[in-house]
């Protein structure tokens, strides 16, 4: 099983860099506990459907980014089917969760370039071919100041923060992901790579409908040189590197139109002001409302692919029903007041092959 064990060894990579005491606004597991079940089973009932009637590639392009279907592997995807086969409520074995992991894992293969599992620290989603003519196409600006680096600097931290705020830690890639390094040095000389921020949906209607934006998209293509910039499975990035001092050129697009530098500023400013109201929002709700608004988010990211295989996106009512029955136990029994668990905790946990939870 070399897929699985590679697979264990990345989730380790995960989580040896990942305290999950700082989760905003709480942690993986004191939201998908309540119902872990209920969406492993929805998405794999739904999957095991269309793999009697349709190919690979058929499937794999009804389903989210690649980075939104390895968040699912990594929150509730299979350690739902664990608790499901532990309270005999599916008989999903061992077996049958190894060969669907697999089967997720063919998946990620059809809508990526690379290692699925990042082991080379890139996330390539796009081809060559679409890398060589983003760089032929777009009027790149170049980057001669400090200042113009800062600028474009604090629009990423606001940026992301904006979107931390709309999708809570635990599923940030509903709102925002990045990908590559991509190798640019034909274009832009030696030890070039660019890396695309992809705020993909700042206006998630559904989810806030409150939400007053103008916007629905912004992605920043920037170019650096010297960067040591590494992705991983769970769209963490890592340089060794100071980042911000790297970059040489850059295109930032809004809704599909160019943004101009000089109105970065101003964006920022916009970004800063409604990511304060969405976390002063969220914070002033009990735990137990940040956990139902967390499943609404985990169902949502899945929203287009429950659309096409034929039912509304939203929770169903036996979820919401679970939560207020279960009230505040899996708050507590998960909120890590000391040291989270250690590496051999998790790579159990995402074995397939043993019933560990």
């Amino acid at each position: 099983m070399k897929r699985i064990e590679s697979f264990l060894a990345t989730i380790e990579k995960v989580f040896a860099n990942m305290d999950t005491r700082t989760f905003w606004p709480l942690n993986g597991g004191q939201i998908g506990a309540y119902f872990e079940v209920a969406e492993a089973l929805d998405i794999y009932k739904r999957l095991m459907a269309l793999r009697t009637r349709k190919d690979l590639a058929a499937i794999a392009k009804l389903l989210p980014p690649p980075d939104i279907l390895r968040n699912f592997i990594e929150n509730n995807g299979l350690i739902g089917l664990k608790v499901a086969h532990q309270l005999k409520l599916a008989d999903i074995d061992s077996r049958a969760r190894t060969d669907y992991l697999l089967f997720l894992f063919d998946l990620l293969a059809e809508k990526t370039q690379n290692d699925i599992f990042c082991h080379d620290g890139k996330n390539l989603l796009l081809t060559q071919g679409e890398i060589d003519h983003l760089l032929a196409t777009m009027r790149w600006q170049v980057v001669e100041k400090t200042l113009e680096q800062k600028t474009l600097a604090n629009l990423i931290i606001t940026a992301s923060q904006f979107a931390y705020s709309l999708y809570y830690d635990i599923y940030m890639v509903g709102g925002f992901y990045l990908h590559g390094p991509y190798d640019v040095a034909r274009r832009f000389g030696r030890n070039a790579i660019l890396i695309i921020r992809d705020y993909h949906n700042l206006k998630p209607h559904l989810l806030w409908p409150e939400l007053r934006l103008d916007l629905n998209s912004l992605r920043l293509f920037t170019i650096y040189r010297g960067l040591d910039f590494k992705i991983n499975f769970a769209n963490h990035p890592d340089s060794t590197t100071s980042v911000a001092d790297k970059l040489i050129a850059y295109y930032a697009e809004l809704d599909s139109r160019r943004l101009k530098h000089d109105d970065i500023p101003a964006l920022t400013d916009k970004l800063e002001q409604l990511a304060t109201i969405q976390a002063r929002t969220i914070m002033a709700w009990s735990d137990h409302k940040k956990v139902k608004k967390g499943a609404e988010i985990a169902y949502y990211l899945f929203r287009n692919f429950r659309i096409a295989t034929g039912t509304d996106w939203s929770p169903p009512i036996d979820v919401k029903q679970t939560i207020d029955s279960f009230g505040d136990e899996f708050i507590k029994r998960f909120h890590y007041f000391e040291a989270p668990p250690g590496l051999a905790h998790w790579r159990k946990i995402f074995d397939p092959r043993i019933d560990y939870y």
